[in-house]
């Protein structure tokens, strides 16, 4: 499948000590995106981050209430990323689209949880 581990598997709990994600650096209110590029320089934080973070920018359009938004304290939303056997995408839609590529993923993913 191309996948360091099967779709849909949960990630491994954090290991003991993981810091928590930083609110600001040096007076700067960071974007999301960037909070959890910080959070991804710990390697204790990294293994499970770099799987999960890129496909949850699909998302990042939408702030915490689901309110639809195209900029975050001033500076325009960057909603692409990428899954883990290398495709990329642009918002909840191009997720959507790459998603649809690749049908056999979903099922399997899919039909795992529902027999689980």
């Amino acid at each position: 499948m191309g996948f360091g581990q099967h779709p849909g598997a949960p990630p491994s709990p954090p290991p003991p000590g993981v810091p928590p994600l930083k609110e600001g650096s040096a007076g700067k209110v960071l974007s999301m995106r960037e909070r959890l590029a910080e959070h991804r320089d710990s390697p204790a934080c990294a293994g499970c981050h770099r799987l999960m973070d890129p496909v949850g920018f699909a998302l990042e359009n939408y702030d915490a209430v689901g309110k639809w938004r195209t900029s975050e304290g001033g500076a325009a939303v960057d909603s692409s990323g990428s899954l883990p056997y290398g495709a990329n995408f642009d918002g909840p839609a191009g997720l959507e689209e790459t998603l649809l590529g690749r049908p056999e993923l979903f099922v399997y993913a899919f039909s795992e949880k529902l027999l689980t």
